[in-house]
């Protein structure tokens, strides 16, 4: 029957997200069916079962195809560039925001899109300058701290206060770091990298700019000696 789509992708902007991709199909029966090509997480089965709702209201057959994390990306490749139908839609992250951008339609006429914020969605235009995405999920920091140590009112909100109250902790002799980021390199990645944006800085010059033009016009200058970057290394 009548192809409807060929590529269509949803992502998270690290944030997080969904992509569609290869094609949705009318059955014999003329019931649609949409393969979901996802990561197996509870945000993802929580999304998809708002999907499932969606899809009885519309005559649409969603299966879903869970996949682990590990093997996800070099799944989705194959499928992609063997130009197979496994899926229609798949789960996408800013992480390889533009390895699949030649095989995904825009999304720019995706109604509401224009109201979606912009920070998540820059990993995710293609050479012609469109949409491939509609955003589904962003990934966040998140702080903990002992409750036995430090009481709500007194948890840290800025960089300053962290540091006040790390140093008083360790005077008192209740601890011997007042602070510990993550020990391996991908908590590495969210101590120092989430820590440097929540700090306003950034990896290269201009901070912030995403541009590859501009960021070639000035040469992908580091702002590693910024002093923004001097106080994250210092905090």
């Amino acid at each position: 029957m009548r192809e409807l789509r060929k590529l269509i992708r949803f992502c998270f902007a690290t944030a997080i997200g969904l992509v569609l991709s290869a094609g949705l199909f009318f059955a014999q029966a003329q019931e649609r069916e949409l393969k979901v090509g996802y990561m197996k997480n509870p945000i993802q089965d929580a999304s998809l079962d708002i999907m499932e709702k969606w899809a009885k209201d519309h005559g649409v057959k969603l299966t879903r195809v869970p996949m682990a994390y590990s093997v996800f990306m070099e799944k989705v490749t194959a499928t992609l560039t063997g130009e197979t139908d496994q899926f229609d839609v798949i789960w996408h992250n800013d992480d390889w925001g533009q390895l699949w951008k030649k095989w995904l339609e825009p999304t720019d006429d995706v109604k509401g899109i224009e109201n979606a914020d912009r920070w998540p969605l820059l990993a995710f235009w293609n050479d012609e300058k469109k949409l491939t995405v509609v955003p589904m999920a962003h990934t966040v920091g998140t702080f903990f701290y002992r409750s036995d140590l430090v009481k709500p009112e007194d948890v840290p909100k800025t960089f300053a206060e962290l540091v006040s109250v790390s140093q008083r902790l360790q005077k008192e002799g209740k601890v011997k770091w007042g602070y510990v980021g993550g020990m391996t390199m991908n908590n590495t990645w969210f101590s120092l990298w989430w820590t440097m944006w929540a700090n306003n800085c950034d990896i290269l010059k201009p901070l912030f700019e995403r541009d590859n033009d501009k960021l070639a016009g000035a040469k992908f200058e580091p702002a590693v000696t910024e002093p923004c970057h001097w106080e994250i290394v210092d905090f």
